[in-house]
């Protein structure tokens, strides 16, 4: 599932999940989209859409220890960057 347009149905009592874009790059012939929460009532997790030729063709979570209430914590972001960093490395051209 992807993150662009995920709501939820009000009306059924479930809340409206926007995620916020924490930053995107492109390496090895692939565009790397990371999503963050928006609340502390989302799941806590980075989303990271990974794309080929404009289509998504993996999707990472990667959890976080910390509600990003001000901002991301150093030690999710360590995660994140060691879990993506494999990814890459794993990666052929």
């Amino acid at each position: 599932m992807t993150l662009a347009g995920r709501r939820a149905d009000e009306e059924e009592g479930e809340y409206n999940y926007m995620p916020v874009i924490y930053g995107s790059f492109e390496e090895k012939g692939r565009k790397f989209e990371v999503w963050m929460p928006s609340s502390g009532s989302e799941p806590q997790e980075f989303t990271v859409n990974i794309y080929k030729d404009e289509a998504i063709i993996e999707e990472l979570h990667v959890p976080m220890d910390y509600e990003p209430r001000f901002g991301v914590d150093t030690s999710d972001v360590a995660r994140l960057e060691e879990r993506v960093g494999k990814y890459i490395d794993a990666l052929k051209e």
